[in-house]
């Protein structure tokens, strides 16, 4: 609904006397109901199907439309979502014709399949707009191929794509770099999610989220990449992120799962030094991981600890 502006009664107090020619009151404009926004819609529905049939007129007639009119078209029935309309149109109108689709219209015809669910054939168009020497992409339609991978669950194919659309330059929105990496993270393709992070960084210039930073973290901790994890870790402190006891805890069950307990202590005593107080998981980590390399008496000095400070039973 359009907002109008009220009157400034400066502006009335500006407006020179003049004889009154009328003793008529002038009258106010009603406001708005549902019946006017319904009225709206409805005459927006007739103008519309008044232009489809013009179009069927003018090609019925054998009215050359042209190639701009069409794209033209096209994009305005993808834009008012018309996805199967637009996808007849295309078919009808310029297949048929023996027109040559240029950047726009492909692009048009991208997300118009995407949106039908015909991913594949989404897909087969993409690669032949994205390989040609006058690529043209839209943000729109590099969208579309990334999320219709997205919803199922095929992260390794929207990598390849990614790659492919981010050295043609085209600028993405923050939430295909968190969910791509979430769930390149979560299949375990994690070296795959590190070079999105590193072109998500160079391409947009904004820092990683704690949420990004978190993601590759127990990625790397699950792959057992522990010097990459640790890498994470630092940059994490360094923007000024704190690092939760979740975060220490995964880290020394890592190092105790490599048998490493060294590394596994000296992250439970920055964890100390940082001011971030352990729990009880943390304590059972760290005796785990003395129990499975048999340094008992080490355990068992950790559970003293753990009954002394928590007074709890490990």
């Amino acid at each position: 609904m359009i907002k109008r502006e009220a009157f400034s009664s400066f502006y009335l107090l500006q407006i020179q006397k003049r004889p009154i020619t009328s003793t008529c009151a002038v009258p106010l404009d009603p406001q708005p109901t549902s019946n006017d926004h319904t009225s709206l819609f409805q005459s927006r529905v007739h103008d519309l199907l008044r232009r489809v049939f013009a179009i069927e007129f003018a090609a019925a007639s054998g009215v050359d439309l042209g190639l701009g009119i069409s794209c033209e078209i096209l994009r305005k029935l993808v834009d008012l979502g018309e996805p199967l309309s637009a996808h007849d149109f295309y078919h009808d109108h310029l297949i048929a014709r023996g027109i040559e689709p240029d950047s726009n219209i492909v692009n048009s015809m991208v997300i118009c399949l995407a949106k039908l669910g015909k991913l594949d054939d989404a897909v087969k168009l993409f690669d032949r707009l994205i390989g040609s020497e006058d690529c043209v992409l839209s943000n729109a339609a590099c969208t579309m191929i990334l999320e219709g991978f997205y919803e199922q669950d095929k992260f390794l194919e929207a990598f390849d794509y990614f790659v492919r659309i981010s050295d043609a330059n085209v600028k993405l929105g923050m939430w295909i770099y968190n969910v791509l990496i979430n769930g390149l993270c979560h299949q375990g393709y994690v070296g795959e999610a590190i070079q999105v992070f590193d072109i998500m960084c160079k391409n947009t210039g904004l820092p990683p989220t704690l949420h990004m930073f978190k993601t590759l973290f127990f990625g790397l901790c699950k792959k057992g990449w522990l010097v990459e994890a640790e890498l994470v870790f630092e940059e994490m402190e360094v923007q000024g992120f704190f690092v939760d006891k979740v975060m220490y805890t995964s880290l020394m069950n890592a190092h105790g799962k490599n048998k490493k307990m060294k590394m596994a202590m000296r992250v439970y005593f920055r964890m100390l030094k940082k001011g971030c107080d352990p729990d009880i998981c943390t304590y059972n980590t760290l005796i785990h991981g003395f129990l499975k390399m048999g340094l008992f008496d080490k355990a068992w000095v950790l559970c003293g600890t753990l009954m002394s400070d928590l007074g709890i039973q490990p």
